[in-house]
C-alpha cells in the first residue's frame, strides 16, 4: 500500500530530472545549429547519443 501511494512520487522526481537534462540538451542543439547549421547539428547530436546511450 505504500509503494502504491509514495512510488509514483518518487517516478516523477526522476522524470523531471530527465526532461530537465534533455531540455539542457535541446539548448546545446539549437547554438550548434546556428554554427553547424540545423542538419549538421542534428547529426552531431544523433552521433553522440549512439556513443553514450549505444
Amino acid at each position: 500500500m505504500q509503494n502504491g501511494l509514495y512510488g509514483l512520487a518518487l517516478g516523477s522526481a526522476r522524470h523531471e530530472f530527465i526532461r530537465r537534462r534533455m531540455d539542457c540538451l535541446g539548448g546545446y542543439q539549437q547554438r550548434l545549429a546556428g554554427q553547424l547549421g540545423e542538419e549538421q547539428a542534428m547529426q552531431l547530436m544523433y552521433a553522440l547519443y549512439v556513443q553514450v546511450v549505444g
